[in-house]
């Protein structure tokens, strides 16, 4: 996605990965997929890091710029950020937006980890 583009976007693995449920692979994709989008549309960011990580009772995605940021009060036109909340609802995991202005932005999404059968 980011090809032709001055956005360096990197993807890091932290903790001991393990296979989780096919569909939060999916819904994981899908809302780093609209963040990029997003970051690419709107942030003139330098820097877009995707983040997932393992821990003993929870898994994290965090998605974090470098770029403009933007004010969450405001109301904004597309359906991005809705739909990143509609897909964290589904895996029954929370979402956490955090940005300022002119300061970038990180978006975390923290789903527990699944029974083991």
């Amino acid at each position: 996605m980011t090809d032709g583009t001055p956005l360096l976007a990197t993807c890091e693995i932290a903790g001991n990965e393990r296979a989780i449920p096919a569909e939060w692979e999916e819904e994981f994709l899908r809302i780093a997929q609209e963040a990029l989008t997003n970051v690419l549309k709107h942030a003139h960011a330098q820097i877009f890091k995707a983040i997932l990580s393992y821990g003993v009772d929870e898994i994290q995605l965090q998605l974090i710029d470098d770029g403009r940021g933007f004010d969450l009060d405001r109301e904004y036109n597309g359906f991005g950020l809705i739909g990143m909340k509609e897909r964290v609802d589904r895996i029954r995991g929370r979402l956490m937006i955090h940005s300022t202005p002119r300061a970038g932005s990180e978006i975390r999404i923290v789903v527990r980890n699944p029974p083991i059968h």
